[in-house]
């Protein structure tokens, strides 16, 4: 259930996002479940919601390459 939740969260920020972009165009869950579970292993004192904000800058930092 709480991989749902995070693919909520992530969707919604997305959404939200200033620049009205679907950074989530070319990431597919098991990217997003990967990435996480990384970033709260090296972050244990962060949240979720802070490794999602992280997620959603880097694919935006990638795609503007």
């Amino acid at each position: 259930m709480r991989e749902f939740w995070l693919l909520g969260l992530i969707t919604g920020l997305n959404a939200n996002h200033p620049a009205k972009v679907d950074l989530l165009s070319s990431v597919n869950s098991t990217l997003v479940f990967d990435w996480m579970d990384r970033y709260c292993k090296k972050n244990p004192a962060s949240d979720v919601f802070a490794g999602a904000e992280s997620l959603l800058s880097k694919i935006e930092r990638e795609s503007k390459r």
